[in-house]
């Protein structure tokens, strides 16, 4: 009898074939071309760049492995002039969703674009919050009304960052409705984006055990990763290993370099010799290159953010080969995790790692606060 593959990538934890880790080297293969597919923007939707992408690497599959493939309708008949196959969307989708725990925690560029796409649902309803609100509020004051309303209403405050006030339309909506399903999501999401994550969770998971919901599978590994990545950061805090550097409209935090040690040297630093100019140096350089490059407008016309100022918690490390790494972005919001990195990958150069008093090349953390303002008129 013919397996399917996609039972078999699904439901087995390893499979080898062909000396090959079928489920591994797909994952990381599907991973790497969300990446090309959202190099530029999370909102690219074209999923032409992504195909050609894997289409290319699985041409470097083994026979045995690209015939498996083909017969299960991963891969099919292109109907592209010039294009001999492509990718069945449908059967990726079902391979994501059995390895979703994978796709969200260990690919980055999966997490943020689907956290992207969720975020996305509110700014197109937040395009028209004004009359919305104002007609569900009416509505809600006549006699008999529905309260699931009380819903439509809360989705409306979601999207426009008012937290609070959409929890309790949520709560009011489920109180006659306890089985609504998009009411305890939605008081899911808002405890998520309100940073109540220990409260998401619990929500999120209640949802997952009235069956199969995806939607809540999905928010609630995505919940699951931002709380992993506030503790790497804190972690690093912690550890005291973070040279704060200063960004727009930020105070500096002094941090003395240790005596012998000598700091990376980013290109336009060349030729200083003391330490600490040399660390003011690429301090001025960062804000600079932040300021010029991160485009706030994206961020702010793409997510779904409260009114008022805030700020973005950023920390890489440069290795001991000069290398920019290890970029931790802590922010509540995927299009600024996305500029955020996309920016601080861009810096200029390092052309000196830093070193030891003995003269060794070491690693260097630094941390990056970015603030801005979003304001709805």
């Amino acid at each position: 009898m013919r397996k399917s593959i996609i039972l078999l990538l699904l439901l087995l934890s390893t499979i080898v074939y062909g000396q090959e880790d079928i489920q591994e080297v797909l994952k990381q293969d599907v991973c790497e071309c969300f990446g090309e597919k959202t190099k530029r923007s999370l909102n690219a939707d074209n999923m032409y760049v992504f195909k050609l992408c894997l289409l290319a690497k699985i041409k470097n599959y083994s026979e045995e492995f690209q015939t498996i493939l083909k017969e299960e309708r991963f891969v099919e008949v292109s109907k592209r002039k010039g294009q001999d196959y492509d990718i069945n969307l449908r059967n990726l989708g079902l391979f994501i969703a059995g390895h979703l725990e994978y796709f969200i925690q260990d690919c980055d560029v999966y997490y943020l674009y689907s956290s992207a796409l969720r975020i996305q649902e509110l700014t197109i309803r937040a395009g028209t919050y004004r009359f919305e609100k104002a007609m569900l509020s009416r509505k809600l004051k006549e006699p008999g009304n529905n309260p699931k309303l009380f819903y439509e209403r809360g989705m409306t405050y979601l999207a426009i960052g008012q937290y609070e006030k959409a929890k309790q339309d949520f709560y009011k909506c489920l109180d006659t409705d306890p089985n609504n399903e998009k009411a305890i999501y939605s008081l899911g999401w808002a405890c998520e984006l309100n940073e109540e994550f220990g409260v998401a969770i619990g929500w999120y998971k209640e949802l997952t055990k009235k069956g199969n919901r995806y939607d809540a599978a999905k928010a609630l590994e995505i919940t699951k990763r931002k709380v992993k990545d506030k503790e790497a950061f804190e972690s690093l805090k912690t550890l005291n290993q973070l040279i704060a550097l200063k960004s727009a409209s930020i105070s500096k935090r002094k941090k003395s370099i240790p005596e012998g040690n000598s700091v990376p040297v980013m290109q336009g630093c060349e030729g200083l010799t003391d330490q600490n100019e040399i660390k003011k140096c690429m301090s001025e350089l960062v804000k600079k290159h932040v300021n010029e490059n991160f485009d706030g407008d994206m961020v702010m016309n793409n997510s779904s953010l409260r009114n008022g100022k805030h700020t973005i918690h950023a920390a890489f490390k440069i290795s001991k080969e000069g290398k920019i790494k290890d970029i931790k972005v802590l922010f509540n919001d995927p299009f600024a995790i996305f500029e955020t990195k996309r920016v601080l990958n861009s810096l200029p150069p390092i052309l000196k790692p830093g070193m030891t008093a003995e003269g060794k090349p070491v690693s260097v953390y630094y941390s990056l606060p970015i603030n801005f303002i979003i304001s709805y008129e």
